[in-house]
């Protein structure tokens, strides 16, 4: 590649400008070359007509059908020459282009009548130099020198320059878009990109690295055939797709180019903002989530509130970063809609996503109503839908109590966002003083530790494992399912070994602790409202026994608000929630009188734990020892007095509510 590394002349001499131009227009690759790396200095460029003399250089009945010799470099054969400089040349056109404003699209066109010859170029070169037409997408099978990765490094961004240029174009850019075989050069363009972080060609300001713009240009649409095409294109692993384009991200924001401009990590935020659209591929959330999504949008939401902090950018640049701060929350709310639940909701929990939202905080009133409630849904909808997961409760807690030691965290308290904020510290407050119910109340009553069963009953009428000392069973049969089904064969672990080391974990797991807590939630918040639940029985189902009303929670509605049933109603509607209650066979409805249950609608967790949690319990929660108040109130949570259970739960709120908020 001829004249690559000669320097620019500067084209202020009259004279000199108009031989090269002559020579140029001759087909002299030397004045070409020349020409190419510094028309755009000149004033006025395009009013000259200078790119005209480029296009005419990209002539499509002069691209050769096959090389015309081994590849040796990047370009063989005065015609190769004369269109990689033409296709340099058009791809630092986009500077002036932009600064022009577009007006009246220029340049649209002549653009449109040249782009056959353009793309067949294109294509020529990335086929025949660049070998992309049978590259699978590990690169590391391309045997090339250090010299020749780095010449074809330059030509993909000479190609990809130009092609971005074209865009700047509307007209010329509608024209791209339905050329057949476009969005796969593109896909390949950006997939074969190299590393972000490398030195680069820089031909052209719409945003570098060139080829996620057009990757995101060519994606931009509800296409699915679109998307198909541009899997295909690098490779037909959607798996590897989702992996570099997170890398691709990853690298953006971590450069010290992001201070100044998001504009290089647009174009891929939106391309898997596209690809979590996907209507056809249900399985892109999955794939986006194990490739680790959440802590890459998680800690690019901490790093642009980082950058806006700075408050040295100008309007423009403001109002770039807080957009796409609302497209990451927009991408990562989706994802974990569409995801399992529990699993990804304590990873981003874990991972800072409070922390990202209160350092975001001072930007919510850029964001017009929509973006808002969006954002908003994190801490009003997302996370308290799932504060009945003990493990979510204390990540949530943990994450308040790293909060309130910054200045960012009472800054907060000066947005709209103060009050739903405040909402959910108070809602976790309270469900962590329940978590301090815990252990005192499995002190005396638990759970089966059998997922498949619900049973609560006397601590001392359960069997223990025998070998871990910990899990409780009702039945023989509990501990088979549990030992089998529930991979407890795996997790169970002699005591002895577990203090010998002190870093193993405990034999009960995450979703077992999950499952007592949920239990232990349903009692405690059916006798928080027992006054109200009275009442209730009293206006809705008069005449009804007590124990044969069930006690439904659904958490998936804040606040949770209690409903009754009857329970012969729900065992018929759902047979399947009362089974394995201990005794292996289905209750029958008499069987139902001896027992209150308490059913409770929770998010999905992601692993065999149903929906439904049914708390039986014996004798019914209508016990006469609790005390009623005699306030008129008639709603939930009205006031009562559980001696040493309610007044334990409230003192333990209360104190974490003063650890949160310091007063």
């Amino acid at each position: 590649m001829r004249y690559l590394h000669d320097k620019s002349l500067p084209l202020d001499d009259a004279h000199k400008l108009a031989a090269i131009l002559a020579g140029a227009s001759g087909g002299s690759v030397k004045d070409l070359a020349i020409l190419a790396k510094s028309w755009t200095t000149l004033r006025d460029p395009l009013s000259a007509g200078i790119h005209l003399l480029f296009l005419h250089h990209l002539n499509s009945s002069e691209v050769p059908t096959k090389p015309k010799s081994d590849i040796t470099g990047i370009t063989d054969g005065v015609e190769e020459e004369r269109a990689f400089w033409s296709l340099w040349a058009l791809g630092s056109m986009g500077n002036p282009l932009l600064k022009i404003g577009l007006k009246n699209d220029p340049c649209g066109r002549e653009i449109i009548e040249a782009w056959p010859g353009i793309f067949k170029w294109s294509a020529y070169f990335l086929i025949t130099r660049l070998q992309l037409s049978d590259c699978d997408a590990n690169q590391s099978t391309n045997t090339t020198s250090p010299q020749q990765s780095s010449l074809r490094g330059i030509l993909r961004d000479v190609i990809a320059g130009c092609w971005c240029s074209m865009a700047l174009s509307d007209s010329a850019k509608e024209v791209m878009l339905k050329t057949q075989g476009a969005i796969e050069i593109a896909a390949r363009l950006w997939f074969f990109e190299g590393d972000p972080n490398a030195d680069k060609v820089t031909l052209v300001s719409v945003g570098a690295p060139m080829g996620s713009f057009l990757l995101q240009l060519f994606s931009d649409t509800d296409d699915e055939a679109d998307l198909d095409k541009i899997i295909s294109a690098t490779g037909g692993d959607l798996g590897n797709l989702v992996k570099t384009s997170l890398t691709r991200l990853k690298n953006g924001y971590k450069g010290h180019w992001f201070e100044s401009s998001p504009g290089d990590c647009i174009p891929m935020l939106y391309f898997i903002q596209r690809l979590c659209c996907s209507k056809t591929k249900p399985e892109v959330p999955p794939t986006l989530l194990d490739n680790g999504i959440i802590p890459v949008l998680t800690k690019l939401l901490i790093r642009v509130a980082s950058v806006l902090n700075n408050g040295s950018h100008d309007t423009d640049t403001r109002g770039d970063f807080v957009k796409f701060m609302a497209t990451a929350f927009r991408v990562l709310l989706s994802c974990l809609e569409n995801g399992t639940g529990l699993h990804w909701i304590l990873q981003a929990t874990q991972v800072g996503l409070l922390t990202a939202f209160v350092e975001c905080s001072p930007y919510l009133n850029d964001l017009n109503h929509h973006d808002y409630t969006n954002v908003l849904s994190t801490i009003t909808d997302i996370i308290p839908r799932f504060l009945v997961y003990c493990s979510v409760i204390r990540a949530v807690d943990a994450a308040f109590l790293r909060l309130e030691k910054t200045d960012r965290f009472f800054s907060l308290q000066k947005t709209k966002a103060r009050e739903p904020f405040n909402d959910l510290a108070l809602l976790t407050a309270r469900r962590f003083g329940f978590v301090g119910q815990l252990k005192r109340m499995t002190k005396s009553a638990t759970t089966c530790y059998n997922p498949k069963c619900h049973k609560v009953d006397i601590r001392d009428t359960f069997r223990k494992c025998s070998r871990c000392r910990n899990a409780l069973y009702c039945s023989k049969e509990c501990q088979v399912v549990h030992w089998k089904e529930f991979n407890h064969k795996e997790e169970c672990q002699d005591p002895t070994k577990r203090r010998t080391d002190p870093t193993a974990e405990e034999s009960i797991s995450i979703y077992e602790r999950d499952l007592q807590y949920i239990q232990t939630l349903n009692i405690c918040e059916t006798r928080y409202h027992l006054p109200y639940l009275k009442r209730l029985a009293a206006r809705e189902h008069p005449g009804t026994h007590l124990l044969a009303l069930a006690v439904v929670l659904d958490y998936n509605t804040l606040p949770t608000i209690p409903r009754l049933e009857l329970q012969t109603t729900w065992m018929r509607d759902h047979p399947s929630l009362f089974k394995h209650l201990g005794t292996g066979e289905s209750l029958n409805e008499c069987e139902a009188i001896y027992s209150t249950f308490i059913i409770g609608i929770v998010p999905y967790a992601g692993t065999c734990i149903p929906m439904y949690h049914v708390t039986p319990v014996p004798g019914g929660v209508w016990a006469k020892e609790i005390e009623e108040s005699t306030t008129p109130e008639d709603g939930p949570g009205a006031a009562m007095d559980i001696p040493g259970f309610v007044d334990g739960m409230d003192r333990e709120a209360s104190a974490r509510r003063k650890m949160y908020f310091g007063f």
